[in-house]
């Protein structure tokens, strides 16, 4: 199952009957946190309210911490109700209790949800009404840290595993501001995407969420400690894929060459698939940069885009999606947006998905 089907499944389940819990598995740095804060989203824009996400890292707590701390009150044993788990008169009206990292936690914590995850309440506590619970775990074989989930556990949960999608994770970079060098080249090189092997000897590995990580350094390095410091996130062999890739990227046409002559510039002249997936992820993030409401940054949005259709046909594709989904105003501009009207079936679905979010 891909992650953008378990944001849909928590959306459904929430929907329908969010007494039922709901467990994902999967290797580690999958972006399992990260889709159940999308869920959260999704659901809040559907409700049109606030909804609460309470994260508890079960692996960090002892049974007492969810049954309750035991103390005399008038003579009686009563247990003072955890105070990191959500309540109505002090959080949101809808939410999720998310439990994460649930393999991790010991088979006596695990026990301890027991009663939580089946009835909704643990000692003299209970989940309002307007929560659903949700718990992630990485999977045993990967030998991430996962203890066996007690059959009682499991009994209680809705449970699907989760593996890494290249194709989800280009839509979900494409909003969350993921630098386009990175996602030009995860395109050009899918095998780079997730390279974790719990068979393997590797230290460090490639996952979504390191290369989410190399995103986020990328704009303090420069070709001096570019590969070291991607290497310490990704693991030797991606790093030195995408430092070739990156090079590749610096010797592409200056932006504002493109946009002084976009018909007469010639294309790169070494243009093989590297090159052109490198130029698309340059030429999107200067897309992304420029604000349309202004004249002369559409002007210049509107050469970028008359030197992208000069591509080979599949580039074209590939360019004008990340256009889109940089900056969807692009469609307003004349050039593009007939583009779009003529090409909409080429587009894999991304405008109309964009137009009925």
């Amino acid at each position: 199952m891909k992650i953008q089907d378990i944001v849909n499944k928590v959306v459904k389940f929430f929907r329908a009957d969010r007494t039922i819990p709901l467990m994902v598995v999967g290797s580690p740095g999958l972006g399992k946190s990260q889709a159940i804060a999308q869920a959260r989203d999704a659901l809040a824009a559907e409700l049109g309210e606030e909804v609460g996400l309470v994260d508890v890292r079960a692996s960090l707590h002892d049974p007492t911490d969810f049954v309750g701390f035991p103390t005399i009150e008038e003579g009686r044993l009563r247990f003072a109700q955890p105070a990191f788990l959500p309540r109505e008169e002090t959080h949101p009206r809808h939410g999720l209790l998310f439990l994460d990292e649930i393999g991790q936690a010991t088979p006596a914590v695990q026990a301890a949800l027991l009663q939580l995850c089946l009835d909704r309440r643990v000692g003299e506590y209970r989940l309002p009404d307007g929560w659903m619970i949700v718990a992630a775990s990485n999977r045993r074989e990967d030998r991430a840290g996962a203890n066996r989930l007690i059959s009682p556990l499991l009994d209680r949960f809705a449970y699907y595993e989760v593996e890494a999608d290249l194709a989800s994770w280009q839509d979900w970079a494409a909003g969350a501001g993921i630098d386009p060098l990175v996602r030009a080249f995860l395109r050009w090189k899918p095998e780079c995407f997730s390279t974790f092997d719990p068979a393997g000897r590797e230290t460090v590995f490639a996952t979504p969420r390191s290369w989410a990580m190399v995103s986020r350094i990328l704009p303090a390095l420069d070709s001096t400690d570019r590969l070291s410091t991607v290497e310490g996130l990704v693991g030797h062999g991606p790093a030195v894929e995408f430092e070739a890739f990156a090079l590749h990227a610096a010797e592409l046409p200056a932006i504002e060459a493109v946009i002084a002559d976009p018909s007469g510039l010639p294309l790169p002249s070494n243009a093989n698939l590297s090159v052109y997936h490198a130029l698309v992820g340059s030429l999107a993030k200067e897309v992304g940069a420029r604000d349309l409401r202004d004249e002369q940054q559409a002007r210049e949005v509107d050469a970028i885009v008359e030197y992208a259709l000069r591509l080979p046909r599949e580039f074209q594709v590939l360019a004008m999606r990340d256009f889109y989904r940089a900056n969807e105003a692009v469609m307003a501009l004349d050039r593009a947006g007939e583009w779009f009207t003529v090409n909409e079936q080429l587009m894999g679905g991304v405008v109309a998905h964009n137009r009925t979010r």
